[in-house]
């Protein structure tokens, strides 16, 4: 299971940031960063194989393109906007946090429009 993989990366970096934030507190952040780099790049391929199943899954279903590239936008949107709030909220930023989850809610409600007036497009005319 690649899930420990992905747990030993996180602890070490961890450990990591823990040891260098007593030394060089200002390099800490860094450090989270690369851990979190790190993690992205070795997931690229698993998140790969998830969007061609969503592709796949969306293609049997009739669903347009334009609707399938604005979830994958929203699901992309949520998982950046609370990596980022995690990473502020680990660095004693959390007003900052806050306010780039509210960025990310906003975001998500605007990408999420066009779906929602097809949506009520499609139950109008069924009226």
């Amino acid at each position: 299971m690649d899930i420990f993989k992905y747990i030993a990366i996180g602890f070490i970096g961890m450990v990591m940031v823990v040891t260098v934030k007593n030394i060089k507190p200002e390099y800490s952040i860094y450090i989270a960063l690369a851990t979190g780099v790190i993690i992205l790049i070795s997931l690229s391929e698993t998140i790969m194989e998830a969007v061609n199943t969503f592709s796949q899954i969306a293609d049997k279903s009739g669903l347009s393109t334009g609707v399938f590239n604005a979830i994958l936008r929203i699901i992309g949107i949520g998982y950046i906007t609370e990596y980022s709030a995690s990473l502020c909220e680990d660095n004693d930023c959390s007003s900052i946090a806050k306010k780039i989850q509210f960025a990310g809610k906003v975001a998500i409600f605007v990408m999420a429009m066009p779906i929602l007036s097809g949506i009520i497009d499609i139950v109008g005319g069924l009226l």
